[in-house]
């Protein structure tokens, strides 16, 4: 048996042309796989950031709890995502209607606080302004949202 046939086809089956078709299509995906894979790769690497996490209405007694230097855990996971680096205090407040005069009134909630916290943290989630983050130390636990982020 013959290689090729009178009519150009590989053992009488598969004409070259389409054998070239087939070989630049495997190629094409096997280079796009290569390529592709390459570039999940960089996209999931683990980078560091210095972030202030946004974290209302804390309680007076958990102030004390919170003490910069700990090791800080994403709580979703349980793994340590970095170290808490400061963290600051002000009254928390909303805005209410007053219910004698019918005016919008900004006032300070009794007993609660809002802190923001000053973390440098390393992951290879992506970290944008505005991302609700759950996290914790072996003395708090924790939720806010991300208001400002630095890529180191």
């Amino acid at each position: 048996m013959k290689l090729f046939d009178y009519n150009g086809k590989l053992f009488g089956k598969i004409s070259i042309v389409d054998l070239i078709i087939i070989v630049f299509i495997v190629a094409a995906a096997g280079g796009s796989y290569v390529f592709l894979k390459k570039n999940i790769d960089e996209s999931k690497a683990t980078r560091s950031y210095s972030i202030i996490l946004e974290y209302r209405g804390i309680e007076e007694n958990l102030m004390n709890a919170i003490i910069p230097g700990k090791t800080v855990y994403e709580r979703v996971q349980n793994q340590p995502i970095g170290t808490l680096q400061d963290v600051k205090f002000e009254p928390d407040t909303e805005y209410n209607i007053s219910s004698l005069t019918g005016e919008l009134v900004y006032e300070r909630i009794p007993g609660k606080y809002d802190a923001h916290l000053y973390l440098d943290i390393t992951t290879d989630e992506d970290i944008y302004v505005g991302k609700y983050l759950s996290i914790g130390t072996k003395d708090f636990t924790g939720a806010g949202y991300i208001i400002s982020v630095e890529k180191k």
